[in-house]
């Protein structure tokens, strides 16, 4: 009897549990919520970022030479002008010592040259006025001694006329006396042949042929005589002493003026052109450029690698005693007089933050007063591959507590809006189309596309996409909800 009662106890607690969940599923939801109101608003974004020294800087090595020394490590603190990385400069200083005899050597080799080139220029220029003043000399004796050749043929001349002239008339009364001694031998034939017919009319024709021959000899005799006093073809004592005083003059010039010509070409040989002082000059200029370029290397190493600032080294790439490429990385070095603190800022909040903006940095609870001091102009994605943008926040008052590379919270206070339309923050939700929030439509959840402005912790401006006095859900709702029956409870 007592197993029937509880039985039919069950049963009926289960009819009327399913009769209340019937019920209860033909009601709508309550969930809480607020109206959409007007109000003053003050923006706040908030994100996390890190603690970084206002100045950075990259050191490199100015020099390729081991490293003797290296006085710091990661983590450490330094001071403006502490030496952080020495230099063995030893192969430097005799790199500065080969430079400095190549560039004497090449100093001397141009000076040398250029010396030898001017004083061949100075023999050159002699030599050529030497060569134009007997080129002058040869020519004047040269007419001199022209002239003496020449009056000496005209007067040969003259005279080989007349031995000419007397040999001709010689010839010709020879030729004469041939043809009277032949005219006498006919007649004296003639008188041997016919004696009877030989009259004293042809001894006088012998007569007057003997008288003619001998006349011809004499005259013959006469040319002769003039012909053997014809003065000789032959210069004067004194025509030849001047004929030969000035062909040992012209002998003399020749030698000196072929000498001079002979040294013309060859100081002329040994002076350089402009091009050739060019190239010995730069020569001699650029061994000098590899001095000092050497000379300011082992400066360099000497001075070695000095803080410009106080600050941490935050990375160290280099062991003492490594050999060092100029160009190299060494070491990372930031400020800790001046702070920041670089914060990743989203796409949907960046376009509320700008330059001068108030700000707060939070370090393990210790807020410091701070002001936005960049914003970036380059986007990063983070590991979700959103893309972010950085700003920097620089901490008005640092202490020694802050540690570069520690984490902070930061809060940027953005504008401030009056009379706007205000809904709770946590009636507002974000995906990648923007920004949205929940409402009722006829008794069901719907989803609303809004516009925001101003954000806090608290409120979020509504510039487009809801109407004053319009409810909006605060409880967690997702998209799961749309459609479902609820009733808002505002508060």
């Amino acid at each position: 009897m007592k197993k029937i009662i509880i039985r039919v106890v069950i049963i009926a607690v289960i009819i009327l549990a399913a009769g209340m969940m019937v019920f209860a599923a033909g009601r709508p939801r309550k969930m809480r919520g607020e109206a959409v109101k007007r109000g003053s608003i003050t923006g706040v974004v908030k994100d996390s970022g890190d603690i970084h020294g206002e100045k950075e800087k990259i050191y490199y090595a100015s020099v390729t030479s081991p490293l003797s020394k290296v006085s710091v490590k990661q983590g450490d603190s330094v001071k403006a002008g502490d030496m952080i990385v020495a230099y063995d400069a030893s192969d430097l200083a005799r790199s500065v010592s080969a430079a400095e005899i190549a560039t004497m050597q090449a100093r001397e080799n141009y000076e040398g040259k250029l010396n030898k080139s001017n004083k061949y220029e100075s023999k050159f220029n002699k030599a050529v006025e030497d060569d134009a003043a007997y080129a002058g000399l040869y020519w004047i004796y040269r007419e001199k001694d022209d002239e003496i050749t020449e009056g000496q043929y005209a007067e040969n001349y003259q005279i080989q006329c007349e031995i000419d002239s007397l040999k001709k008339q010689i010839d010709e009364k020879k030729k004469q006396i041939s043809e009277k001694t032949g005219d006498l031998n006919d007649e004296t034939d003639y008188g041997l042949k016919d004696t009877d017919d030989y009259d004293e009319d042809d001894i006088d024709d012998i007569k007057d042929l003997n008288e003619e021959i001998d006349d011809l000899n004499t005259e013959i005799a006469g040319l002769q005589a003039q012909l053997d006093g014809a003065p000789q073809q032959k210069m004067t004592p004194e025509e030849n002493e001047e004929k030969n005083d000035t062909l040992n003059v012209m002998e003399d010039i020749t030698r000196n003026w072929e000498q001079a010509k002979t040294d013309k070409a060859n100081y002329e040989s040994g002076i350089l052109d402009d091009k050739e002082k060019k190239a010995l000059s730069r020569d001699a200029d650029r061994l000098r450029l590899q001095q000092d370029m050497a000379e300011e290397d082992l400066a360099k190493a000497y001075a070695g690698v000095t803080a410009d600032f106080d600050g941490v080294i935050t990375h160290m790439e280099i062991q003492e005693g490594a050999e060092a490429e100029e160009g190299t990385e060494l070491f990372t070095l930031e400020s800790t007089d001046e702070l920041k603190c670089t914060a990743m800022i989203s796409r949907y909040d960046i376009g509320a933050v700008r330059v001068g903006q108030k700000a707060e940095v939070d370090v393990a609870g210790k807020i410091y007063e701070s002001q936005v001091e960049k914003v970036g102009r380059l986007a990063e994605n983070d590991e979700t591959d959103q893309a972010q943008i950085p700003v920097d926040i620089k901490i008005l008052e640092p202490d020694e507590v802050l540690a570069i590379g520690t984490e902070a919270d930061v809060t940027i206070f953005t504008d401030e809006t009056a009379d706007t339309l205000l809904i709770p923050s946590d009636a507002l939700y974000t995906d990648d189309s923007g920004d949205y929030c929940y409402t009722t439509e006829d008794g069901n959840i719907t989803k609303v596309r809004v516009s925001t402005g101003v954000k806090n912790d608290d409120f979020v401006e509504i510039t487009d996409g809801l109407s004053e006095d319009q409810l909006v859900l605060t409880d967690a709702v997702t998209d799961g909800d749309i459609g479902k029956k609820a009733e808002i409870d505002a508060e």
